[in-house]
């Protein structure tokens, strides 16, 4: 029988006799040999299969069920349920349970996706006014109870009524603080818990309410000095620009402190300055706690902060801690970094104080943009940004004042690495007219340099002598305040050695000071009336009549008043006539001693021992009036001695 087969190469239907079937044949058409296929009929047939009665599907020779439909294959039944349920393997349940859940998860999230959708439609419901009344007075006696505490176990309880609502609890925050400011003094418990309540406003300064009444409420608590830096910190947290001036002084005050404290605890052992380290710290915090305010007002594009802070950099060189204004030129950068510490390189953190410096040296102040120069030049990878800044600044050398001019000029010079004049200048006071003139000349040589006629010349040394007179004085002058007996020991050798009546002990008289030393006080009398300085009259006075003083000490007053008329020669006091001494007996003591007394008495002289020993309306007992004779005549022997009779 002939097979119609075709070639494999050229595709030409051939045909061929059945018995070349599987023998290699030549292609007529083309010439290539390929093998005659054997009839389909040929092959040998597979072996037929057992099948499921049910399911026709194929099963093993030997099996007793079908595996797909669970059908006994002797019966042709299905097996009883419970014997199919055990038939089914873990990976089965196991995908039942999985496919479970995933179901019940849709089911959720519709049912919350369908609800959310209804409720936009409807609009919310207003809330019931009896269930918010209770909330808002909840939170205002939980503020009042912050700024009532007394104790950190106090702050801590109220605050932590208000950590779930603190933004919806800034108001009544607001006004608990307003209440709490009225009453003046306050403890220190008190004034803790004041700051407490400023803080929890500055940590949310975008919270519903009324601002401004928050910022008024503030400005009254600045005006308190214990709440002024948290005030300030809050208003500028608020971004109130008016506090600018007043936030960048004070957090220029605390980073002078820091830069001051860290210099000194890292140039000496720990163990010799108890307690610096934590002062330390304390100053770090406060630093970084105004920082962030000023960050949060340098996000406003209107407010000139870092204009301000770069100006202030050649007013830091002065500052300890630091060599040439570096390490403010450090803390400048660091604190026009964005918002949000990171323990990951972020490229906003380099590049935005790059963007701000650089704004600033193009469009602030002339000494501004010289300071924004140098400190991107303090740091390498911006030193040639730095330097492309030499051209704008020599642009402004024209028409900027004395004091500019040098500290643009100094900026040239360290940003291009010129000298300009005779010597390099270590200083911008170091700038002189010749240096000016040389840096005009070196940006613009067809320009005519505009120099001035006077510019800021740096501090000279002044020594100052202070003679051996005045150094003695000092160190009396400390010797009186020492106690009973040091000072009647300073007052013997002031008057010894002649010093009299000083500026110093003129300022001791002064009837303002409040609570003097008794001490010094009795000895600057003493001393003004035996040198018979007059001026301090009406001091005299005054403490004669001091309802505050010691009975005593206006009797000293007195008497030494009567020295100055005795001197006259006319009694306008009228002493002794209302001379009282009150309970001598600290006299006894020695604190003061008689012999204060006796010093004015012989200021005195022999009239005034006269005239006491003739008075008998004087308020003294007998023995008083014998103490103070007796006293008074030995000092006068000391100071004009008598020659005794054979």
């Amino acid at each position: 029988m002939a097979l119609k087969i075709r070639c494999p190469h050229c595709l030409k239907v051939l045909l061929a006799e059945d018995e070349t079937a599987g023998q290699p044949r030549p292609c007529p058409a083309c010439g290539r040999t390929f093998t005659v296929p054997r009839p389909l009929e040929s092959h040998s047939p597979a072996r037929a299969a057992a099948q499921c009665p049910r399911c026709r599907a194929e099963v093993a020779p030997t099996a007793a069920y079908c595996h797909r439909c669970h059908t006994d294959l002797a019966t042709g039944r299905r097996l009883p349920i419970g014997q199919r349920l055990r038939l089914f393997t873990w990976r089965f349940w196991a995908g039942v349970a999985a496919c479970g859940i995933v179901a019940v998860v849709i089911a959720v999230v519709g049912t919350q996706v369908w609800l959310s959708q209804q409720q936009r439609r409807t609009g919310p419901a207003p809330l019931p006014t009896t269930r918010a009344a209770p909330a808002t007075d909840r939170w205002l006696d939980a503020a009042r109870r912050l700024l009532a505490a007394e104790s950190l176990d106090g702050r801590r309880a109220a605050l932590a009524e208000l950590a779930g609502a603190e933004r919806e609890s800034v108001d009544d925050v607001t006004r608990a603080l307003s209440d709490a400011l009225e009453v003046r003094s306050a403890t220190y418990e008190q004034v803790l818990s004041r700051i407490a309540a400023i803080d929890l406003l500055a940590r949310h300064p975008d919270a519903p309410g009324e601002r401004a009444a928050r910022i008024s409420v503030l400005a009254r608590a600045q005006a308190d000095p214990k709440l002024r830096d948290a005030a300030l910190r809050a208003r500028g947290l608020l971004g109130d620009g008016a506090v600018l001036d007043e936030l960048a002084a004070a957090w220029l005050d605390r980073l002078e402190r820091t830069l001051f404290l860290s210099s000194l605890v890292a140039r000496s052992p720990a163990e010799r300055i108890r307690g610096a380290g934590p002062i330390t710290e304390q100053a770090q915090r406060d630093a970084r706690r105004l920082g962030e305010a000023l960050l949060r007002l340098g996000q406003d594009d209107g407010l000139p902060v870092y204009e301000r802070m770069a100006e202030r950099f050649w007013d830091t060189w002065a500052w300890l801690g630091q060599r040439d204004g570096d390490a403010y030129a450090a803390q400048l950068f660091d604190l026009a970094r964005p918002a949000g510490a990171s323990m990951e390189f972020r490229p906003e953190d380099v590049r935005r104080p790059r963007d701000v410096l650089r704004r600033v040296s193009e469009t602030g102040a002339p000494s501004a943009r010289a300071a924004a120069g140098l400190i991107l030049s303090t740091l390498p990878q911006y030193r040639t940004l730095g330097q492309r800044v030499t051209q704008t600044l020599g642009s402004l050398l024209a028409t900027s004042d004395a004091g500019d001019q040098q500290r643009l000029v100094y900026a040239i010079g360290k940003l291009s690495g010129k000298t300009f004049g005779t010597r390099a200048i270590a200083h911008p006071l170091d700038v002189t007219p010749e240096a000016v003139d040389a840096a005009q000349r070196w940006i613009d040589a067809g320009q005519r340099p505009v120099v001035h006629a006077a510019y800021p010349q740096p501090p000279r040394l002044a020594r100052r002598v202070l003679s051996s007179a005045r150094q003695e004085e000092e160190v009396l002058l400390a010797e009186l305040g020492g106690g009973w007996e040091r000072s009647a020991s300073a007052v013997q050798r002031w008057l010894g050695a002649g010093l009299g009546s000083t500026p110093r002990i003129r300022a001791l008289l002064d009837p303002s000071r409040r609570e003097p030393d008794a001490s010094v006080l009795s000895s600057a009398i003493v001393i003004a009336t035996a040198s018979g300085d007059r001026s301090v009259r009406g001091a005299l006075d005054a403490w004669r009549v001091a309802p505050d003083q010691a009975e005593w000490l206006r009797a000293l007053a007195y008497t030494a008043l009567a020295a100055f008329d005795a001197r006259e020669g006319r009694w306008t006091s009228g002493w002794p006539s209302e001379l009282t001494l009150g309970d001598t007996r600290r006299l006894d003591a020695g604190t003061p001693g008689w012999d204060y007394f006796g010093r004015i008495l012989a200021a005195g002289g022999p009239a005034m021992l006269d005239r006491l020993e003739r008075s008998r309306d004087a308020g003294l007992s007998r023995e008083a009036r014998a103490k103070l004779l007796a006293v008074g005549r030995a000092a006068l022997e000391r100071e004009q001695p008598v020659p005794r009779r054979p």
